[in-house]
C-alpha cells in the first residue's frame, strides 16, 4: 500500500509539472504584435522595418520576425511605426467647453494623430493650483499622458489682477512663492505668453527649480525685443547643471 501510494503521489505530481511547463509555453510572447512597420525610434538614426512586439502596457520587443502565436497582429506593412508624439501646446486645462483632458478624457483628436502625452496651461494661463488639477486628471483617467506647465500669467493675475505695471518685492516673492508650490505639486516648468498684457511685464520668477521653461512670443516679428531677450534668460536659467 506504500508503495502503491507513493506511486501515486509521484504521479500526481509528474501530472502537475507536464501540465505546468505546457501552459507556460502556450501563453504567448506578446499581447498585441506590429509586423513590418517603418520603425522611427527617436534616437534619430534612419528608419528600419522591423516587429514591435507588446505585452501588457509594456513594449517587450523589437525584431523581424517575432513570434505572432497567441498575439493580436496588425499589419503595419508600408506605415510608419513611431514613439508617441509629445503635443506641448495643447490646452488641456479644464475648460467650460469640457474639451479637456478631464472632460473628454477619451481624447480622440489626440490619438488618431498619434499624440500620447499632453501638457497643459502654455501661455502663461491655466490654474495655479497644480494638485488640485493632476487630482481631477487622475480621476478622469484620460486616454493620453498629461502634465502640466505653471502659468506667468496666472501667477501674475493671482498676486497682482491684470495691473500693467511691475510687480513690488513683497509681490515678487509671492509669485516665487506659487511657483515653487505649483512645480511642488507636480507642474513640469514655467509657461508664458509675452504676447499678452499681463505677461509683458515679464516680472517673475525664475528661481523655483530647475525646470523646464517654454514661451510661445507670437509677435510675427523676428528683431530682438525686451520680452524676447527676457524669455531666452529665463530658459538659459533653466537648464540643468
Amino acid at each position: 500500500m506504500r508503495v502503491r501510494a507513493g506511486i501515486l503521489v509521484t504521479l500526481v505530481a509528474l501530472s502537475l509539472a507536464i501540465w505546468q511547463i505546457r501552459t507556460t509555453s502556450q501563453a504567448p510572447s506578446f499581447d498585441l504584435l506590429i509586423r513590418n512597420g517603418r520603425v522611427v525610434d527617436g534616437t534619430g538614426n534612419p528608419w528600419f522595418v522591423s516587429d514591435v512586439g507588446i505585452k501588457g502596457d509594456t513594449i517587450a520587443a523589437v525584431d523581424a520576425g517575432l513570434d505572432t502565436a497567441g498575439a493580436h497582429v496588425i499589419d503595419a506593412t508600408g506605415l510608419v511605426v513611431a514613439p508617441g508624439f509629445i503635443d506641448v501646446h495643447s490646452h488641456a486645462e479644464a475648460r467650460g467647453d469640457y474639451q479637456d483632458a478631464i472632460g473628454n478624457p477619451a481624447t480622440e483628436n489626440n490619438i488618431r494623430q498619434g499624440v500620447t502625452t499632453i501638457f497643459a496651461s502654455p501661455d502663461g494661463g491655466g490654474s495655479v493650483h497644480v494638485a488640485e488639477y493632476l487630482s481631477k486628471v487622475t480621476a478622469a483617467r484620460p486616454a493620453v499622458n498629461v502634465g502640466t506647465f505653471i502659468g506667468h500669467g496666472s501667477v501674475r493675475s493671482e498676486v497682482i489682477g491684470q495691473a500693467d505695471r511691475a510687480a513690488t518685492g513683497d509681490e515678487m516673492q509671492r509669485m516665487r512663492s506659487l511657483v515653487r508650490t505649483g512645480m511642488d505639486e507636480g507642474a513640469f516648468g514655467l509657461s508664458t505668453g509675452l504676447f499678452y498684457a499681463r505677461s509683458r511685464a515679464c516680472s517673475v520668477c525664475t528661481s523655483a527649480r530647475k525646470r523646464s521653461f517654454r514661451s510661445r512670443m507670437r509677435s510675427g516679428r523676428c528683431r530682438p525685443s525686451p520680452p524676447a531677450a527676457w524669455a531666452c534668460r529665463t530658459a538659459a536659467s533653466c537648464r540643468p547643471g
